[in-house]
């Protein structure tokens, strides 16, 4: 026995000092014995059983990490206040900030990550679950906690790039996010921003812009063309409606929405409202599956209407998957490839159609696999790639490059601009088709030999529309995510008559958006909110675009 006390107040460091030399003689334990209540309670600065003597390893930061590898057996079972680690998941970010401040004495700091958090609330996204996956967030999310974790860096003299960070933003969450850029500057970093939105250009110090291969410099780069009013289609002319019925799926709540089939549906609304969730989330896999409802405890999707759409096809630029050669990814290698082999010369020599194709071995150059170059990994240099010696490159076999078709080898049709290629094959209405479709949406210029992965994400997103519009039919329903992100004016101008020219053709296309200029061409819009998350997931607002025409929220002045 080391001491014995009645508890209180004037007695705490007396408690504390007897504890301390319990454990110093017993190996890190002590037992406190209340006389009169005979409650027990042992306390031990060991991590192991006092009954049986198993011990673990000394807990540290890492352990509480999801990230860490062989997670400590113990970690689960540690409490603060009450809450255990997992516990802090299924709270959203202001609940969390308020938790973590329970223990942050007077005057007290930020702790590491702490600070990225504090930006994050002050970026609006204090409503996100804290153990949401990332993949779940909308596009504007996860810009603007990509912002906030530089914020909360805390780094100075930093390089920091953003691509199209206004993608998916209303103008209150722009400004939030062009205040939170300016704090990147302020703590003394240089912040590069591929973006095209004009209250950029108003903020930033200073502004280059490329065209046509040349770049102009400073604030004054004149007025700013806009497409707004450029195309409007009567809603009255369509036909058929799509009805969704969503209840209990992520973050919406009990939703019923009507919208006309046939023509451009916007669906708008603030970031994590739920525009993407519903389209790409709910709608398409509900479509794909012929529209039934699929019903469990938790969640009931039903689509009515669904049997008017016999194809969906979701039109979000994908990264992955690229790097096809353009002939190839629209679709036409296999049809020149024949043109090539039913030449009189390739017949003669037995040339087989698979011979004029880069994907398969036969007529490609043995050292390049019809690459065209050798690409060399230096390890303690940049990485190099070099002209094939073998075909110089060219990409075939020389015996290869010796059938032409109208004076041209295959090697000179992938040299070709889709433009060129339209006039060399005027008499082949497949192909024909097929590049005066990549040339009307903005490809024209592009060599049909080089890769998908060099284009631009806008430009893929026009290669994906131009396949489509040789293929589209009435009963199909495309859905875009965002498609303006970064886009130039002219780039709007462009999207619209592409999108006019599905719809054109009957087609349904729903887009989740909200640039002004997108949503005021559109034949009906669809207002999701209220705010963001567990906030969001409801219809505010559906009908004509004229119904909104008040909203300066949307169409600002």
């Amino acid at each position: 026995v080391i001491d014995r006390l009645v508890p209180s107040q004037s007695s705490k460091n007396r408690v504390l000092e007897a504890i301390g030399n319990a454990r110093s003689m017993a190996s890190g334990t002590s037992l406190l014995i209340g006389i009169q209540t005979a409650r027990k309670l042992l306390l031990n600065k060991q991590l192991s059983c006092v009954n049986c003597g198993k011990s673990y390893p000394d807990l540290g930061p890492e352990d509480f990490m999801r990230a860490s590898k062989g997670q400590h057996p113990l970690a689960d079972l540690v409490e603060l206040a009450g809450h255990r680690i997992k516990d802090l998941d299924g709270m959203t970010l202001d609940e969390v900030n308020a938790f973590i401040e329970r223990f942050l004495g007077e005057g007290e700091q930020y702790f590491g990550g702490g600070r990225a958090l504090q930006a994050a609330l002050g970026l609006g996204l204090g409503y996100l679950k804290f153990g949401s996956n990332t993949e779940e967030l909308s596009s504007g999310e996860q810009q603007r906690l990509l912002l906030g974790s530089c914020l909360g860096s805390g780094l100075t003299g930093i390089l920091y790039i953003f691509e199209a960070p206004m993608v998916g933003l209303q103008a209150r969450e722009r400004q939030t996010l062009l205040k939170g850029l300016r704090g990147l500057v302020s703590q003394g970093n240089t912040v590069v921003v591929l973006e095209n939105a004009v209250q950029l250009r108003e903020i930033a110090d200073e502004v280059i812009e490329f065209a046509q291969g040349n770049i102009k410099r400073g604030e004054n780069l004149g007025p700013v063309v806009t497409s707004q009013g450029m195309r409007q289609h009567p809603q009255e002319a369509a036909s058929g409606n799509l009805v969704v019925q969503v209840e209990g799926a992520y973050n919406l709540k009990k939703i019923e929405l009507e919208f006309p089939l046939h023509c451009l549906v916007c669906f708008t609304g603030v970031s994590g409202a739920g525009k993407s969730v519903l389209l790409r989330q709910v709608l398409l896999p509900a479509l794909q599956s012929g529209g039934q409802a699929a019903k469990n405890k938790k969640r009931l999707v039903n689509v009515i209407g669904g049997e008017q759409i016999r194809r969906v096809v979701d039109l979000q630029p994908q990264v992955r998957g690229r790097g096809k050669l353009l002939l190839v990814e629209m679709g036409g290698a296999e049809v020149v490839a024949g043109l090539f082999a039913e030449t009189s010369a390739a017949s003669q020599r037995g040339y087989p159609q698979e011979w004029f194709k880069l994907d398969v071995p036969g007529g490609r150059c043995v050292n390049c696999e019809g690459r065209g170059f050798l690409h060399y990994d230096l390890e303690f240099l940049e990485d190099i790639s070099l002209s094939c010696p073998v075909c110089e490159g060219r990409r075939y076999r020389p015996e290869i490059l010796e059938i032409t078709f109208r004076g041209q080898n295959i090697h000179d049709v992938l040299e070709m601009t889709i433009e060129q290629a339209s006039q060399h094959f005027l008499r082949e209405p497949i192909l024909k088709k097929m590049f005066d479709a990549a040339t009307f949406c903005g490809l024209g210029q592009c060599k049909l030999g080089i890769s998908s992965e060099h284009l631009e994400k806008v430009e893929y997103l026009w290669l994906r529309l131009a396949v489509e519009l040789v293929r589209v039919r009435g009963t199909d329903l495309f859905i875009l995510d965002n498609p303006s992100a970064g886009g130039h004016p002219e780039d709007l101008q462009l999207l619209l008559q592409i999108l006019d020219a599905l719809v054109g053709k009957g087609a349904s296309v729903l887009v989740s958006e909200q640039h002004p200029d997108i949503l005021s061409a559109a034949d009906w819009l669809v207002e999701m909110g209220p705010g963001g998350g567990p906030q969001g997931g409801r219809v505010m607002a559906s009908g004509h675009p004229r119904d909104f025409a008040e909203r300066t929220d949307l169409f600002p002045p």
